[in-house]
């Protein structure tokens, strides 16, 4: 799983590739949403982030009721259904 290319769809759009490093970091730090979909050639389909065993108790969420941490408190955006389009990958948006 280490060293295999990861692709993320979000919206419709699909980035990367990210190795599995990146992707364990990015999904830590927020940048990869629970339902982000995640593939890689040993996935059999796209899967929800939130449902990789390996990346279950890596996120670092912020604790409710504001804070002044970096970044604040988000508001999750209901799941869509991500239509992919065949083409080069981007580069995950912050």
């Amino acid at each position: 799983m280490m060293a295999e290319q990861w692709y993320i769809a979000r919206q419709g759009e699909r980035y990367g590739p990210f190795s599995w490093e990146q992707v364990a970091y990015n999904y830590r730090e927020g940048k990869i949403k629970n339902d982000d979909l995640l593939w890689s050639e040993s996935t059999v389909d796209w899967i929800r982030a939130d449902q990789l065993q390996a990346l279950s108790g890596k996120r670092s969420e912020p604790q409710q009721g504001g804070g002044t941490g970096q970044g604040g408190s988000r508001v999750e955006e209901p799941v869509r259904a991500v239509v992919l389009r065949a083409g080069p990958a981007r580069v995950l948006p912050a």
